[in-house]
């Protein structure tokens, strides 16, 4: 027998289309390659189309912190609506190992959102990586403001350490301006970093002397240009059992009041979880906040008032104490005098 294959004919290179400007630009502050060595930390992240009719294309730039120099660009092409484009940093042989990058990603024909997922598994052996394995995610900020609130700061408080990341989403260099208060009012600071357009900077608490140990800070992170802020909390003490870890966007706007659908104190079967609670006064004079807890399954609400807070500072509820106050007695798993009862609650502030 005789066969011939008819071979199909190579398609043209493909273009990727880029009408200017973008419609959607996407900031992603913290990115990082193997960040600690080869099992440090890895952030995949995903971008989708939104659009339900129009295909859409992305570019993707990397700047590395250090020096703020573009590393690389990818392009995306013709990504279908509704449909995702996930990039592994780990896995880009253009990245340098070791490294924490800030990414803009540009949107050309339609809206575009973005995850990223921060996750690490350090260990000697499978089971131990396992059992110290940390994941937390963030979303991508389109848009920035120049005044963003960041409630939770730490430094050295309980094994918990607060690093968090500044990236400008403006069009020119700025000067961020973090303005610390801590929880107490007795302890004020301020540092300041330099940005250009669409780069990073980081600021740790525990590396910083004018910071006090052992202290919760209010943050407020402000700056000629718009900003976008991630916070990322770590326990991965010993002493933890297994590791902590949760990232958060910073804030661009308050309200009054807020609504809380879950909190929990002490309930059985879920390792006697408990909500803290922080909350951060957002405007421009001094207010005492409330919290109203109402059970899940109904009943009477249960209100507390917090200390006077002054612009930009936090008030912190632990319902393990009474009053949510930690300096204060501890609660029993019933109702009392100041104390919630072990439940489920939605709450209000």
């Amino acid at each position: 027998l005789l066969v011939a294959a008819v071979l199909p004919t190579p398609a043209a290179a493909q273009t990727c289309e880029r009408p200017a400007p973008p419609v959607t630009t996407l900031y992603l502050p913290n990115v990082t390659k193997t960040l600690g060595g080869p099992d440090g930390w890895n952030t995949p992240f995903i971008v989708q189309n939104v659009s339900r009719t129009t295909t859409t294309s992305l570019r993707i730039e990397f700047y590395r912190f250090a020096d703020g120099a573009l590393v690389t660009t990818r392009d995306v092409c013709a990504l279908r609506p509704g449909a995702s484009s996930a990039h592994v940093p780990n896995d880009d042989p253009d990245l340098p190992h070791d490294t924490q990058f800030s990414v803009v990603v540009r949107s050309y024909m339609t809206d575009a959102v973005a995850v990223v997922n921060e996750h690490r598994s350090a260990g000697a052996t499978p089971e131990i990586r396992r059992l110290r394995a940390e994941a937390a995610s963030y979303v991508g900020a389109s848009t920035g403001s120049t005044r963003v609130h960041l409630p939770n700061i730490t430094k050295r408080f309980f094994g918990y350490v607060t690093p968090f990341i500044i990236q400008n989403l403006g069009s020119a260099a700025t000067t961020a301006t973090a303005s610390f208060i801590s929880f107490d009012g007795t302890h004020t600071a301020t540092l300041s970093r330099a940005i250009a357009p669409g780069r990073s900077q980081f600021i740790d608490p525990d590396a910083e002397p004018t910071l006090r140990d052992g202290t919760q800070y209010a943050v407020t992170v402000s700056a000629s240009q718009p900003l976008g802020v991630v916070v990322n909390t770590h326990n991965a003490t010993p002493s933890s059992g297994y590791p902590i870890v949760h990232a958060t966007n910073g804030m661009v706007e308050g309200s009054s009041p807020l609504l809380g659908p879950y909190a929990v104190k002490n309930v059985p079967g879920v390792g006697k979880g408990v909500s803290t609670i922080v909350i951060q006064n957002l405007g421009g004079v001094a207010t005492a906040p409330t919290l109203s807890f109402q059970p899940l399954g109904g009943g009477m609400a249960t209100s507390f008032t917090g200390r006077t807070l002054a612009p930009g500072a936090s008030w912190a509820f632990d319902p393990r104490f009474a009053d949510g106050d930690t300096a204060k007695a501890v609660c029993g798993a019933s109702a009392s005098a100041g104390c919630l009862a072990d439940g489920e609650y939605a709450f209000v502030a």
